[in-house]
């Protein structure tokens, strides 16, 4: 399994996307337990628990694989990453 990381993004077809260090925005098609949601003008990612887990701004690290036209595939969990 590859991974990715990026600054979680505000993304039209996916709700929370990935701005990776070219500034390029892509898609991410999240496990089917992740929510996003706007938490006070703030976008947040929750895993299937409801746990908030990243925030928008936030650098994240992704598992999962590119599937081409600027989409990644998620899964296997995502973790913020230390500054």
């Amino acid at each position: 399994m590859a991974r990715t990381e990026g600054n979680l993004v505000r993304q039209a077809q996916s709700g929370a996307g990935l701005r990776d260090n070219e500034g390029a925005v892509w898609q991410v098609i999240w496990p089917t337990d992740y929510t996003a949601r706007d938490d006070g003008g703030r976008l947040v990612v929750l895993d299937g628990a409801g746990t908030v887990i990243a925030h928008e701004g936030d650098r994240v690290e992704i598992g999962g694989q590119d599937v081409g036209g600027g989409t990644w595939l998620g899964c296997g969990g995502m973790k913020v990453m230390t500054p």
